[in-house]
């Protein structure tokens, strides 16, 4: 059911700058915008996604009717 408390919520969440209470507002001010740590951070997100830490396991049979493996 949307809330439109649930979306002022999250959009102070999300830019606290421009949707923030004064509190926030000023905090978001005083450390930074965090959608600029955000986007600062990304690439580094985005690399550690990318290692091979959970090895892939061979499919020893793929039931075609469901397109699973078994």
């Amino acid at each position: 059911m949307p809330s439109d408390y649930l979306l002022t919520w999250l959009l102070s969440r999300l830019d606290p700058l421009q949707f923030g209470s004064p509190t926030a507002r000023a905090l978001a001010a005083a450390t930074g915008d965090p959608r600029d740590r955000s986007r600062l951070s990304l690439p580094d997100l985005t690399a550690s996604l990318a290692d091979d830490d959970c090895p892939i396991e061979s499919a020893e049979c793929i039931d075609d009717r469901l397109g699973e493996m078994s």
